[in-house]
């Protein structure tokens, strides 16, 4: 399968990417299909806000909590709709598995700080 290059992609406003931290060995088999929810760490946030719903109901309109997933961040995922693709990240480097998934997937994040490094 051929690589995906990162500086060509374009998102849906509600799809981050994820380089999964488990091996096919952690994935555990259920009676229907692989079990295979996830643990990652983000490699393409959505700066975007994430909306999700909290099943109480005002008036008709359900409310709401808002975060964002952010590039550096570890998730827990539920991966049972994630799309599995070899990413390029820049022309230097070999291409990483990642999973594509929705936002509304991430179950639970662990914000960690990006150090950017200073270009010479």
């Amino acid at each position: 399968m051929p690589a995906i290059k990162a500086s060509s992609l374009e998102l849906r406003y509600d799809v981050i990417v994820v380089k999964p931290l488990r091996g096919n060995s952690d994935i555990v088999r259920t009676e229907k299909k692989y079990d295979r929810h996830g643990f990652g760490e983000v490699i393409i946030g959505n700066p975007e806000t994430l909306t999700r719903h909290t099943g109480k109901f005002d008036n008709g309109f359900a409310e709401t909590e808002y975060r964002s997933v952010n590039k550096g961040d570890l998730v827990v995922y539920d991966d049972s709709d994630a799309i599995e693709v070899p990413l390029q990240l820049n022309d230097e480097e070999s291409p990483i598995m990642v999973e594509f998934i929705g936002v509304h997937d991430v179950k639970a994040i662990d914000r960690r700080i990006v150090v950017l490094k200073e270009e010479k």
